[in-house]
């Protein structure tokens, strides 16, 4: 009980906006979780920790081989204030976010079909919903995984079947393709396949004999371009059902899908270590519940 009440002492001289960080990082045990969890950088926090050993003219935390733990003081301490130090976490951990007061850009990279589809119908949930973010849209390309763990931009529509390295990502719909022309295709001359590199799904299937050859005569990440080299003979291409819905009637009239669907699962991607987590949290949730109703009605 004296060694409580003597911790308890020593808390009186300590500065009343410290209170919230002593009370984290006895929580979490670990100076790189309770810099993350207090929106700090580490190196401040590591200053903190210098503090409060100086403070408390004790280590606080001492590293083990199953990794750090509390001192028997810090654990006095702890005990000590549980009850406010409960209440402080609790505040930290669940500040109230209002979208409707939430600024800044949010940074969204999608395929041109998804673009053209979701665009106006994000702005308008986002004016009513959270009108002082303003969206910026990307188009998919080789580089876009790159951006989204740099910080570049804030989230990544696609297909892509692996999760890149140190990302999150949410299955968020399912996206039905199949193989489609838009005239005869002959069993007898090779095939001349386009390749929509949109939503990192490439895979194509085969119209019809399987030793038929295919030869690749285009790559690339815009619909129109596919469109226009499909009207040649004897060609295909990979699409998701979607991209019909952009096309004019007679275009889309002249459709003809072949082969087996298949469905992929089209993922919303995003880095936990944004500047602006808060923010988007929320909108990947808003995202996820939104494009299906655009992409897949």
């Amino acid at each position: 009980m004296n060694n409580m009440n003597q911790s308890f002492d020593e808390l009186t001289h300590l500065d009343l906006n410290y209170l919230p960080m002593l009370a984290v990082l006895l929580k979490e045990m670990h100076v790189t979780n309770a810099a993350k969890k207090l929106k700090v950088s580490q190196p401040a926090m590591s200053q903190m920790l210098k503090k409060f050993r100086h403070l408390f003219n004790d280590p606080i935390l001492v590293k083990t081989k199953d990794g750090m733990i509390l001192t028997n003081k810090a654990q006095e301490i702890k005990q000590s204030l549980e009850p406010i130090f409960a209440l402080m976490v609790d505040t930290i951990e669940n500040r109230r976010f209002s979208p409707l007061t939430a600024q800044g850009s949010v940074r969204l990279v999608m395929d041109d079909v998804s673009a053209r589809l979701c665009t106006v119908k994000i702005i308008e949930h986002l004016k009513v919903l959270a009108p002082k973010l303003n969206l910026q849209i990307n188009l998919l390309d080789h580089n876009s995984f790159q951006k989204l763990r740099g910080g570049q931009v804030d989230f990544v529509i696609s297909c892509y079947d692996r999760v890149p390295y140190a990302l999150n990502h949410k299955v968020i719909s399912y996206i039905t393709y199949q193989d489609v022309s838009m005239g005869h295709v002959s069993q007898d001359k090779e095939l001349k396949r386009l390749v929509y590199t949109h939503l990192g799904c490439e895979k194509s299937s085969v119209v019809a004999d399987k030793s038929l050859d295919e030869l690749i005569v285009l790559r690339s990440c815009l619909l129109g371009s596919v469109m226009n080299a499909l009207s040649a003979p004897n060609t295909v291409a990979w699409l998701p059902y979607y991209a019909a819905k952009v096309l004019d009637g007679e275009c889309r009239t002249a459709l003809q899908w072949k082969g087996h669907a298949e469905q992929h699962a089209l993922k919303l991607f995003w880095n936990d270590y944004s500047e602006h987590a808060e923010v988007n949290k929320w909108l990947r949730n808003e995202l996820a519940l939104l494009l299906p109703t655009i992409l897949c009605d």
